[in-house]
């Protein structure tokens, strides 16, 4: 789910918060408009920290999802 400022997954096991204030950059992997999912890579401010990735997101979203990164 995207909130202001963060993105929250509470569906699935374990739990996160990703707040965009921690985030240097978002990387899309997988965008090709001929398929139907990308993903979205999240690279820290603090590089000794793991990326974190959002799989299958659905391409109808990508609009949306880089308005709301702007």
């Amino acid at each position: 789910m995207i909130f202001p400022g963060c993105v929250v997954n509470l569906t699935e096991w374990p739990p996160y918060v990703i707040v965009l204030d921690e985030v240097e950059l978002v990387h899309f992997e997988r965008v090709q408009f001929h398929l139907k999912n990308f993903d979205m890579v999240f690279v820290f401010k603090d590089y000794s920290r793991k990326t974190s990735m959002i799989n299958a997101i659905p391409m109808q979203m990508l609009d949306h999802v880089k308005e709301w990164l702007k």
